[in-house]
């Protein structure tokens, strides 16, 4: 049995180091937002899994291990003869902010078919995890809407991620429709600032969240706020923010995948069997989450690289100063 299962893609994340006259230096780490997902919950001591398509080259061999030696069950992990595992350049500003050029024409991550999945792991799962960049392309694209039809039908909690990159997309109408397909039947949709407004147009996170709740009836909506915290919305129309913990930021690559990674640790830690309809109802209860979640997030942000940067329980506790992290 596994807490969660988390499906899409798993990539390479060449971070840059250094300048050298005219030479860039980049440094090769583990990527891809649902595996970081997935490590993050492994890392905080939840059972998890990954379900995606890497290469039959030495990064996805990389890969691979990094999963294994961070806990994480890689049985639905498959390996592509005739595809390459998929690259990312991730280029760093002053700040830590991240921009990606990524090679993937195809990478592996796209070409996940029906065929390669083995259902039980999903059976088995308390809940779905999945996001944006999968859903990119098909056939990718169909096997995980397919894998989130299923996780329904057996009423698996669904979590949601638009993770959006409109260079990966053939235009902006089709992101938004195939996100909109996505988010249509999430329990819990976590979006960036930059991602509501791509969804609703507006900025405002109260108007944005309330169009959002319309729309998709999730019982939880977060909005990440980068140093400003994060936004909630339950299905009851209750709505707060939750500040951040002011760190010096290295590196923001991966900082809302773990976050998104603490916030269903500490969901599964109040609930070990939750499912679709998980109870919101407790203000202060899913605030104390969304504050440990925050830290996890920043955490994450103090290192380079996305997965090797998370944090374990210890070191949340450490950093909030309490016991109860």
């Amino acid at each position: 049995m596994f807490d969660v299962v988390s499906v899409g893609e798993l990539l390479i994340d060449f971070v840059e180091a250094s300048h050298a006259g005219r030479s860039v230096l980049f440094e090769q780490y583990p990527g891809g937002a649902p595996a970081n997902v997935a490590v993050t919950l492994a890392r905080l001591g939840r059972r998890s899994a990954f379900v995606g398509k890497v290469g039959s080259d030495q990064f996805g061999d990389f890969l691979r291990r990094e999963l294994k030696e961070n806990h994480v069950d890689v049985t639905g992990l498959v390996t592509a003869k005739e595809f390459n595992t998929t690259l990312a350049f991730v280029h760093l500003d002053g700040a830590g902010e991240r921009s990606f050029t990524i090679y993937r024409k195809p990478g592996a991550d796209m070409m996940l078919t029906s065929e390669d999945i083995d259902y039980d792991i999903v059976r088995q799962s308390t809940l779905f995890h999945f996001g944006g960049v999968s859903l990119t392309r098909d056939p990718a694209r169909s096997t995980i809407l397919k894998l989130d039809q299923f996780s329904r039908a057996h009423h698996k909690m669904v979590s949601f991620d638009p993770n959006l990159r409109l260079s990966l997309w053939k235009s902006e109408e089709e992101a938004r429709e195939v996100i909109h397909r996505g988010a249509c039947h999430a329990n819990l949709i976590k979006i960036s600032s930059e991602e509501l407004f791509f969804m609703t147009g507006t900025h405002e996170v109260y108007e944005g969240s309330r169009i959002l709740n319309e729309r998709y009836h999730a019982r939880l909506i977060l909005v990440t706020l980068g140093q400003d915290g994060c936004f909630y919305r339950t299905a009851h129309d209750t709505t707060g923010i939750i500040p951040s913990f002011e760190v010096k930021a290295m590196d923001t690559t991966g900082a809302g995948d773990a976050f998104l990674g603490g916030f269903l640790a500490s969901l599964l830690d109040k609930n070990p069997t939750v499912g679709p309809d998980f109870d919101v109802s407790s203000v202060s209860t899913l605030e104390s989450m969304i504050r440990r979640a925050n830290a996890v997030g920043a955490l994450t942000t103090k290192a380079k690289g996305s997965m090797s940067a998370i944090p374990f329980p210890d070191v949340v506790r450490t950093f909030m100063g309490r016991d109860d992290a």
